[in-house]
């Protein structure tokens, strides 16, 4: 009972192990024929079947990753016809799908980015939007900004610019100044103390000046008219040799541009850049050549570059490095490669073993045995075997036999290779499929021989070397060479030497990508005729033709290449403001224009659109006339800051539809700091309040992406603590759904804050790249009576590489 069992256990278990290879097998089957008919994914599926049927099948496993390579390349040019369409939530979905099935398909991963570059602009310029109707003008630039340098073609973003051109906010070295008024600004003076100019300039912008006890007194001409605040004290500095530090958003010190107060009042930062692509060695070269750095130190072992230099420098190093270190492309090359011969040959009539007869004597013995008569006697030779008589010899002869042939035999062979290789750009790749045969050479030395081997490659060796363009298309050279051994022969010394037969190709070609070509006409035909006959006899009509022997031998071979390149990995280009970097003059290094203020709001008056028709008659403010030099007031009749007076006209009234802007006195709450931030730093963000009116308590939530930011502590803010107030301030986080929890009131007794000012500041660590966002939401603003103060939220976008 117990043996049935075991036979019956051991017949099941053979029953489903060859079920299962024939479901494995048919699996396959099924494959083969998804690919056949193009169905690339469905293919993957049946190979998957029969390799988890069957995983010893090396066979499934290697069709399996050929089907995956090829339905990656179907789902990344689906992915390519998406983004054409703009369906970019649908082209996101290809490009995802065609790296899960070949991770190595890297030019997927670079056109996924740029389409979701091109979503994230879409989301910026939906954010920025947000921040112009909460009055926001400089986020809502930086957001514009930023949109436009990944969707350059953005209709959305570029009204937006349009509008916001017209609400310009005052930003120097990154600060934010508080300019009490946005007016243009018209200056005329006439060998005016530079003190006295600045101080003019206070008086119109809200603005203070410090001046270093180094800034003398110097006579300044100078007519500007329709100015900004940031022109006017720019020009100021330019012409007077003067350099600034911006201290607040009111405060600016003054000092002169020399190498001591430079050193006195500019900041040095030590920045290390880790290079992916570009040697350290080569880097450092590049910065000297375009920054003429000097503390600069090459980590060779991390590829790294230690500098130390002013921020501006630094911040044109930084971009060069961006726009330098970039990775190169690669190409595979999917090689087909076909050597067909084709073999005729006929042999017909008769063919003699050897054409020859041959005839001897020997001498006769009572045996029967007969020994040949040498030809010839040396010196000491036996003599017994000599004849005496020619009665004593007998005569023999051989005579050839005869076969008659009848056959044709016909040849047909083929011989595939279909070889890919990976190859980055400007490099070789070498691909030999053959064998390597060895050449044996004999030497002889005072009768001791010594063979010596040497080998050589025999068969189909392929050369390559692409030059990636940038337009996707591939200069490749191209070198073939088909070789076989024809003949081996052996010298008396016992040498063997080869006789190799080689096909050699050259060629320079320019593919697209993806696009097929095939190389043929290497071709080599041979005819071969013999015909082995009598003489005299052969040359006898019809007689001569029954005693010959005819053999036709007809050998054709051709060699067909085919190449398709697939480039998987493309040339990432910078965006346009990382490969055109402003860089200031020749003696000024700085990262931006000389003149920035003026070229980044300069228009012609000829292009500026007409003032529109004002909705109603408001008569104008009386100006302040600016003052002048004493001597040029003495000489004229009218002070030359002072403008005419505007005669009033009678002017329709227009009704214009309400503005979409919330109002200057209208409270909000936003954040403020970096846009672009780099990963691994330490970054904070203040929370300001504007506007605002007996604020007493601001409890509120921050929310903020916990993939690209780590909060590190919060700190609290002067605003509530105006006249000495106490405070009660309260952060509690929570990390993993990336939420802060801020409680900030005003102690007992407390009275409120009205105006604006910094409730409290976070700070935040980048972590991953990429975009993220932090937003304030769930506010609970009330005041000493507990009533709920309405007050308009604003995040920020901070972009982190």
């Amino acid at each position: 009972m117990n043996k049935l069992q075991v036979m019956k256990a051991v017949f099941a278990c053979l029953l489903l192990v060859f079920l299962s290879g024939c479901a494995g097998h048919r699996a396959f089957k099924a494959g083969e024929e998804a690919v056949l008919q193009g169905n690339y994914d469905e293919a993957v599926l049946k190979y998957s079947q029969a390799a988890a049927k069957e995983p010893q099948r090396h066979e499934y496993r290697a069709k399996l990753a050929a089907a995956r390579t090829m339905a990656a390349r179907e789902h990344l040019k689906n992915g390519r016809l998406l983004t054409e369409g703009k369906q970019y939530a649908e082209a996101v979905a290809e490009f995802r799908t065609a790296l899960d099935l070949d991770p190595t398909l890297e030019v997927a991963d670079r056109e996924l980015e740029e389409v979701q570059e091109v979503i994230r602009a879409h989301q910026l310029v939906t954010e920025a939007e947000e921040f112009h109707r909460g009055r926001r003008v400089l986020q809502a630039k930086n957001n514009l900004d930023l949109a436009l340098q990944l969707d350059p073609g953005n209709v959305r973003a570029r009204e937006l610019m349009e509008i916001l051109k017209k609400e310009r906010r005052t930003v120097i070295d990154g600060f934010e100044l508080d300019v009490k008024s946005e007016k243009p600004i018209t200056l005329k003076f006439k060998n005016a103390d530079v003190r006295d100019v600045f101080n003019i300039l206070s008086r119109l912008s809200g603005i203070n000046f410090i001046f270093d006890d180094d800034v003398r007194a110097r006579g300044v001409s100078v007519y500007l008219e329709d100015a900004t605040f940031a022109q006017a004290l720019q020009l100021l500095l330019n012409m007077q040799n003067l350099e600034k530090k911006v201290l607040n958003a009111k405060t600016i010190i003054i000092y002169p541009k020399t190498k001591e107060k430079e050193k006195q009042f500019g900041d040095q930062i030590i920045q290390t850049f880790y290079l992916s692509n570009i040697d350290a060695k080569k880097a450092v070269n590049l910065l000297r050549t375009m920054l003429q750095l000097r503390k600069v130190y090459v980590h060779e072992e991390l590829n790294a570059l230690v500098i130390r230099e002013n921020p501006e420098v630094i911040n044109l190093a930084r971009q060069i490095i961006e726009a330098a270190d970039r990775a190169d492309s690669e190409v595979v090359f999917d090689l087909e490669l076909v050597e067909v011969n084709h073999g005729d040959d006929l042999r017909i009539g008769p063919e003699l073993s050897r054409y020859a007869i041959s005839a001897g004597m020997a001498k006769r013995t009572t045996t029967g045995a007969g020994n040949i008569v040498a030809d010839t006697l040396s010196p000491g030779t036996d003599t017994s075997n000599l004849v005496g008589s020619f009665s004593s010899l007998e005569s023999f002869y051989t005579l050839p036999t005869a076969t008659f042939n009848f056959a044709k035999t016909l040849t047909d062979s083929e011989i595939l290779a279909n070889p890919k290789i990976r190859v980055k750009n400007k490099d070789k790749a070498k691909v030999h499929i053959g064998t390597r045969e060895p050449v044996i050479t004999v030497t002889t030395t005072n009768e001791t021989s010594t063979d010596n081997i040497q080998y050589i490659d025999v068969g189909v060796k392929l050369d390559v070397e692409p030059t990636i363009q940038l337009d996707n298309s591939i200069v490749t050279k191209l070198t073939l060479e088909v070789s076989s051994v024809s003949d081996r022969q052996t010298t008396a010394n016992g040498s063997i030497a080869l006789t190799i037969t080689t096909t050699n190709a050259q060629s320079v070609l320019t593919l697209k990508d993806g696009e097929q070509t095939i190389i043929g006409g290497l071709i080599r035909d041979d005819l071969t005729n013999t015909r082995n006959t009598f003489p005299f006899i052969g040359e006898i009509p019809v007689i001569g033709d029954l005693l010959t022997s005819f053999s036709k031998n007809k050998q054709k071979r051709e060699i067909l290449l085919s190449i398709t390149p697939h480039i998987v990995k493309s040339v990432d280009l910078p965006r346009a403001d990382v490969a055109s970097i402003w860089s200031g003059g020749e003696d000024n290094l700085k990262a931006g224009p000389t003149f920035g203020a003026f070229a980044a709001v300069f228009e012609p008056e000829a292009d500026r659109m007409p003032a529109p028709a004002a909705p109603a008659l408001i008569k104008p403010a009386p100006m302040e006339p600016l003052p002048v030099d004493e001597t040029e007031a003495a000489s004229e009749t009218e002070k030359p800051s002072q403008l005419p007076a505007m005669e009033e006209e009678a002017v329709e009234r227009v009704e214009l539809p309400p503005a979409e802007i919330p109002s200057a006195s209208q409270s909000r709450v936003f954040l403020t700091g970096p846009s672009l931030v780099n990963a691994g730093e330490t970054f904070s963000l203040d929370v300001v309040v504007d506007e605002v009116k007996n604020l007493y308590s601001a409890p509120l939530f921050v929310a903020y992406d916990p993939q690209r930011f780590e909060f590190v502590r919060a700190e609290e803010g002067d605003f509530l603590k105006a006249d000495g107030q106490s405070t009660i301030f309260t952060s509690s986080a929570n990390s993993e759904q990336g939420q802060l929890i801020i409680g900030y009131k005003q102690g007992a007794g407390g009275r409120g804050a009205s105006g604006a000012g910094t409730l409290f500041r976070l700070f935040f660590e980048a972590q991953a790249a990429g975009a993220g966002t932090v937003r304030l939401e769930r506010l609970n603003f009330r005041d000493p009576a507990g009533n709920r103060l309405q007050v308009q939220p604003a995040g920020i976008a901070v972009e982190v590489r």
